[in-house]
């Protein structure tokens, strides 16, 4: 009986409301921050302060061989953070199919950037005599990757302004999809994909751009390999996370002699200010602190007389003070690069490869007409 009353006792306690326990340690808000918004400010503000060292630091630079020792110091920073890059071995090309379209022609590539890493390309050729410029046109995060409608239209127009155009499937794009289902459908696809193998790079001391990068540079190879490409005419543009790699490679690769990364550069400042940190071969390990900015893509290169990316952006400059400055160019700012606005990259950037990678009449020189049309066949796209 006394067990029974015990056990009943013990159970209306139990069933009684009780107060939850506060294991609050932090205020609701803390000079105006909230709780889960801490440690981002804490964040911002030490990357301020390396913005600043940045800023300060650079403006010490006065000597050539200040500059100079300034350059190599990022390049090799640079690289080292990339974990180095693989040996080159063999690209076992293959040119698996070929077409004639009006004003060009197409070849699909597959080579290897290492053994059974292939790379997926498509080659646009000029109807135009031989030996020609060649660019490398990088795709930005489109699902369908090279197949996508900008990317086919900036190549069609470099190849019937006289140059070839490799556009190439980046890692988790078009056809290069990673990982994929029991059924075969991808798992992960464009920012998620080099997310997910930015995580696994990191614990090998690589960064998915180390990939990235590469892939490119063994696609400049390739181009180089083809008879009608002067393997002294290399140029590189592309779009977004394109006009990432564009930027990557002409800071790393000595071979670009002309480059129009186009919708990426800016400032750290001014990204962590907006949109904030983007997907992992944006993401170099350490930059922020090490100051490492994106003007400092294209100061590893200059000031060189054929890397005409820099002499396009000081024209640019000449006539942002003239007034003339088109809609949408970029101008090299102290803070970083800045925009006025979004017109036609595809022309844009064909006319800048038009009037310097073929060294043919100025900046505002004619071009062939811009593709307009896109349709579908055998599931891939293709503009007219």
């Amino acid at each position: 009986m006394i067990r029974t009353l015990f056990v009943a006792v013990c159970l209306l306690f139990v069933a009684l409301p009780v107060a939850a326990e506060d294991l609050k340690v932090l205020p609701s808000s803390f000079d105006g921050t909230t709780s889960s918004g801490m440690v981002h400010d804490y964040l911002m503000q030490e990357a301020q302060k390396a913005f600043d060292r940045r800023d300060a630091e650079y403006e010490k630079l006065k000597t050539p061989e200040q500059l100079a020792a300034y350059q190599q110091r990022m390049r090799q920073f640079f690289v080292t953070k990339l974990g180095g890059f693989p040996e080159r071995t063999p690209l076992n090309p293959q040119v698996v199919a070929k077409e004639d379209r009006d004003g060009y022609r197409i070849e699909k590539i597959i080579f290897e950037s290492q053994p059974k890493h292939f790379v997926t390309a498509v080659l646009y050729l000029p109807e135009a005599e031989p030996p020609y410029p060649g660019v490398l046109v990088p795709c930005g995060h489109s699902y369908n990757g090279k197949a996508a409608d900008p990317y086919q239209r900036a190549s069609i127009l470099l190849a019937k302004n006289g140059m070839a155009a490799l556009c190439y499937d980046p890692i988790d794009q078009g056809e290069r999809f990673q990982l994929l289902d029991a059924d075969g459908k991808p798992l992960a696809a464009t920012t998620k994909g080099h997310t997910m193998l930015g995580v696994g790079s990191i614990l090998v001391g690589r960064n998915t751009a180390t990939y990235r990068i590469w892939d490119g540079m063994r696609g400049i190879d390739y181009l180089q390999s083809r008879p009608e490409v002067d393997p002294e005419r290399i140029g590189c543009t592309g779009n977004s996370g394109g006009g990432t790699l564009t930027s990557y490679l002409m800071a790393l690769d000595q071979r670009i002699k002309c480059a129009a990364p186009s919708c990426y550069l800016t400032s750290f400042r001014r990204l962590m200010e907006t949109i904030g940190p983007q997907d992992a071969e944006q993401n170099i390990h350490a930059q922020i602190a090490y100051r490492m900015g994106h003007a400092d893509y294209i100061l590893m290169r200059g000031p060189e007389a054929d890397v005409d990316v820099c002499r396009h952006t000081r024209l640019l400059r000449h006539q942002r003070g003239l007034g003339q400055l088109p809609p949408g160019q970029a101008v090299l700012h102290p803070d970083g690069i800045r925009r006025t606005g979004r017109p036609d990259r595809n022309r844009r950037q064909a006319r800048l490869f038009n009037a310097v990678a073929r060294r043919r009449g100025p900046l505002d020189a004619p071009l062939a007409a811009a593709p307009r049309r896109c349709d579908h066949r055998a599931g891939e796209q293709h503009c007219n």
